[in-house]
């Protein structure tokens, strides 16, 4: 079981951040989890964020105890959402193995 108090979040580029305990975790992982070579490594500036960091998630992925909370929904494409932080995220999640996408998103 993995320590939760030791996650790291990191940010890879302007789309994806991962959960790690380490920088080299975190590249490694999103490596693996991609396909790419390390020839093909493009990271030239893998940032360590704070757990405070939101995220977007459809508002229709919460569960009804987490549409009464007090996160901040925004609109966005004709779509509602809630702005996440990556804390509460991992509170919520069960066992977590590292590295671990934290988040992506394609925009």
């Amino acid at each position: 079981m993995i320590d939760k108090t030791k996650i790291k979040l990191f940010k890879m580029n302007d789309y994806d951040w991962v959960a790690a305990e380490s920088k080299e975790q975190a590249q490694e992982g999103y490596l693996k989890e991609h396909g790419i070579t390390e020839e093909e490594n493009l990271f030239e500036d893998i940032k360590e964020e704070p757990l405070s960091k939101s995220f977007l998630c459809p508002v229709s992925e919460l569960t009804p105890e987490e549409k009464t909370m007090n996160f901040v929904i925004t609109e966005r494409h004709g779509q509602k959402w809630v702005w996440l932080p990556f804390s509460y995220t991992l509170t919520t999640i069960g066992d977590l193995e590292t590295p671990s996408m934290a988040e992506t998103t394609e925009c």
